[in-house]
């Protein structure tokens, strides 16, 4: 979390991923940390991990506007997906 939590406070940080599977005393921490900044928790450790080439990743500081837009983008419509599948189903 250090270099994310840096990116944070050097007001660099556009979005925060936290893993699913951070420990609730960590996701508090970071929450307290990252303050203002958009968080969503899109994938476990692992996942995340692998997904940037790296082991396990709990918090990642997406730095780029851009990126971090896109990926919220994404990240409503694949909610939104999912809640439709739900309703569909029910």
């Amino acid at each position: 979390m250090d270099a994310a939590s840096r990116a944070a406070m050097r007001g660099q940080a556009r979005l925060i991923l936290l893993a699913t599977d951070l420990s609730p005393r960590s996701a508090a921490r970071a929450r307290e940390v990252f303050g203002e900044v958009p968080v969503v928790r899109p994938a476990t450790k692992d996942a995340i991990g692998r997904a940037l080439g790296r082991r396990q990743t709990g918090v990642v500081a997406i730095t780029d506007t851009g990126f971090a837009l896109s990926l919220k983008d994404q990240w409503a419509t694949t909610m939104m997906e999912v809640t439709e599948k739900s309703d569909a189903s029910v």
